[in-house]
């Protein structure tokens, strides 16, 4: 390998077959390399420390779309082209919770759906179907589901948590069967877990828990 690669601590690495490696560091660089010479592909330049890459394998060889991501600074969710020198082609916040961050990301193998959890237990559910793929994206992808299925931060989706000595397994688009409101076996109650249901940030809005409403207006 070369040796002008990194100059701080590496934190996360990604590989796309055949010949391609990203890795990225504290100060934020991340590097791509060419496996088969050992050579750097590309160099880009993020904002803060990234600790997490994900390839997207399906358009990987596309000169002009994004196919590599990254999280970044303030919960934000980074997608880069990596040809022609590299460069920025999405910048999105990946979380709605203020002071969240990013902790894990995963995408499927079609690359069509990125899912991503913050260190507050939050998940999101992306629609990144051709997105990013043929320029600059000033919109974020569509955002197809989110839910809270922990309160704490995740290491992986698909690995067990730093503080959790379980799984859990969630159905992203809700429940097998539709709801028939004139059939009751057809409701499902929601499981959610104990600790995310008594934590003050899942909570569900209502009138009474909103901070300077009063009990008497709910009757007025």
């Amino acid at each position: 390998m070369e040796k002008n690669g990194h100059k701080d601590d590496i934190l996360s690495i990604a590989q796309c077959q055949p010949n391609l490696l990203a890795t990225a560091g504290y100060d934020g660089e991340i590097v791509v390399w060419n496996m088969v010479y050992g050579h750097i592909f590309c160099k880009l330049h993020g904002k803060s420390s990234v600790s997490k890459l994900v390839f997207m394998s399906e358009r990987a060889y596309n000169k002009g779309a994004a196919s590599l991501i990254s999280n970044g600074p303030d919960g934000h969710i980074l997608f880069w082209k990596v040809f022609e020198g590299g460069s920025l082609l999405a910048d999105f916040p990946g979380t709605s919770t203020e002071g969240a961050l990013i902790s894990t990301m995963t995408i499927n193998m079609a690359n069509t759906m990125l899912c991503v959890a913050d260190n507050l237990g939050f998940v999101f559910v992306y629609n990144v179907d051709g997105y990013a793929l043929s320029g600059y994206e000033k919109e974020p992808p569509e955002l197809v589901t989110t839910w809270r299925g922990h309160v704490d931060s995740r290491i992986s989706r698909e690995k067990q948590s730093y503080n959790d000595s379980f799984y859990r397994l969630y159905s992203t688009f809700g429940q097998p069967e539709q709801w028939d409101l004139y059939n009751t076996s057809t409701f499902c109650h929601p499981m959610v877990p104990y600790d995310v249901l008594i934590d003050p940030m899942s909570l569900p809005s209502h009138p009474v828990l909103k901070e300077g409403s009063k009990t008497d207006d709910l009757f007025e």
